[in-house]
């Protein structure tokens, strides 16, 4: 195998990584990922110990501790395409040689927990619940690009909601669908509801908006409702989670996210003052890791 060429692998001169802005020893054996960079610092108010603080771009981190363990608290920024820096950037500085640029014979496995917000597509959950994504459905297409995404994958839950959907494969790329750490599960489920959750490429169309602009797939909450796989209904939407769960398994790490219910697509709701159910959703998965 031959080194991985700097351009594939940029650090800056100071040795931190190109978009993290981190160095490996800036990694801990559990991160938590958060999607605004301002919830880094929620995150972290819970720590007892604060041990560094960084940020470059979308990605702010915050490393500490808590209960005497260390976690790292990152933020990711909107959308797949984000989480497919965050996760390979993470990676890369535990499990490939920063001397050789090549990877190391043992590799790290990290636990990373996204904690996010979503719109309900079911009336099983409510606003302000907990959701635990089980499955994640990718309709961003991210996945795709990668050699032995099927090793993850769930083909039967992607053809369900092909056909469930009208989804054009043709014109949007197959989604993908993958399950979350069993271990990670087990952690969090006394204060979680479990279900499906589709993550969209997009806010807009991609999520069934229309505002001056119709969407391709017409009633597309509509068509969520009902979805289900293994017995596991569809409960929400957001745009992270299967990236996220994808990627980190085919590196061979665990990861699961866990969201806070903010708008009920079903019943045209939405709650915009949901900081102190953040704040409880960050303390219930603080206390568990």
């Amino acid at each position: 195998m031959e080194p991985i060429k700097p351009s594939e692998l940029i650090f800056h001169a100071d040795g931190t990584i190109y978009h993290l802005g981190l160095k490996p020893e800036d990694v801990a054996p559990t991160v938590i990922v958060v999607g605004d960079p301002s919830r880094v610092n929620i995150v972290a108010s819970f720590f007892d110990k604060i041990i560094l603080e960084k940020s470059n771009r979308e990605f702010h981190s915050i490393l500490g501790e808590y209960r005497e363990k260390r976690v790292l608290v990152i933020s990711s920024g909107i959308s797949s395409d984000n989480i497919d820096i965050l996760i390979n950037e993470l990676d890369a500085l535990v499990n490939i040689d920063l001397e050789t640029r090549l990877p190391k014979e043992e590799l790290t496995k990290l636990k990373i927990i996204r904690l996010g917000t979503c719109g309900a597509v079911s009336n099983d959950v409510e606003l302000g619940d907990f959701v635990l994504s089980r499955y994640a459905i990718g309709g961003d297409a991210t996945l795709n690009y990668y050699v032995d995404s099927e090793h993850v994958r769930y083909f039967q839950a992607e053809d369900l909601f092909i056909e469930k959907m009208g989804w054009d494969c043709d014109l949007l790329g197959r989604p993908y669908a993958v399950e979350a750490s069993p271990s990670l599960r087990d952690m969090f489920s006394d204060f979680t509801k479990e279900g499906i959750t589709y993550c969209a490429g997009g806010f807009y169309a991609p999520q069934g908006r229309a505002l001056r602009l119709e969407p391709l797939i017409p009633q597309f909450i509509e068509k969520m409702e009902g979805y289900s796989y293994n017995d596991i209904p569809m409960l929400n939407i957001e745009m992270e989670g299967a990236m996220l769960v994808g990627l980190s398994q085919l590196l061979g790490h665990e990861a699961v996210t866990i969201s806070l219910i903010i708008a009920h697509r079903c019943k045209k709701d939405v709650n915009i003052d949901y900081s102190l159910k953040v704040k409880e959703m960050i303390n219930s998965v603080l206390d568990r890791i």
